[in-house]
């Protein structure tokens, strides 16, 4: 295969994904609105919120995540990969859960491609999707939590501070 078959597969590959996202913020738009969601405690001005949102029957978990700036100024932040703009703490009701293979790939390829800024307007927002199932083992029916987190600056006290999202419960049930 060579150089130039090779970034034209890689282009593709990130297209389809780039779409995919878009596809899934255009239906969380739809799906959610600010008086339907819930949100973690507010840090520096800015909140977090986690939303599952329904697909077709299946294993798939996939979240929607919005960031909110509710301060009085631009809030920037890094994002070094699709799928982990934010960290995430996910149990089962006996233990923590671990990473897929994919997932523990994403996890340590973080840092090695360039990464691009995100900016928050006074209030607004940064929406995104995951599909938590390619990161985390949920393979098995039952019940599970999940958190969500960002690192950033506060541009007040250009402290380094984390907010948190709301807690998410959610069940998994056996494929058919």
């Amino acid at each position: 295969m060579g150089l130039t078959r090779r970034h034209a597969i890689v282009a593709a590959a990130v297209l389809a994904a780039s779409a995919s996202c878009e596809d899934g913020r255009r239906k969380a738009e739809k799906a959610m609105t600010d008086e339907t969601r819930s949100w973690g405690e507010a840090v520096a001005g800015c909140r977090v919120s986690i939303a599952r949102l329904t697909g077709p029957p299946g294993p798939a978990v996939t979240l929607d995540i919005v960031f909110r700036n509710d301060g009085a100024a631009t809030v920037l932040f890094p994002r070094s990969s699709l799928w982990f703009d934010y960290d995430f703490a996910v149990s089962s009701e006996s233990a923590e859960v671990p990473l897929t293979e994919f997932g523990r790939q994403q996890r340590d390829n973080l840092g090695t491609a360039a990464a691009a800024v995100a900016e928050v307007a006074p209030r607004g927002q940064y929406q995104a999707t995951v599909e938590l199932s390619k990161l985390y083992e949920l393979r098995r029916p039952g019940a599970y939590t999940v958190q969500a987190s960002k690192v950033f600056r506060d541009p007040a006290s250009h402290e380094f501070v984390t907010v948190r999202s709301n807690r998410l419960s959610f069940t998994v049930n056996e494929s058919r």
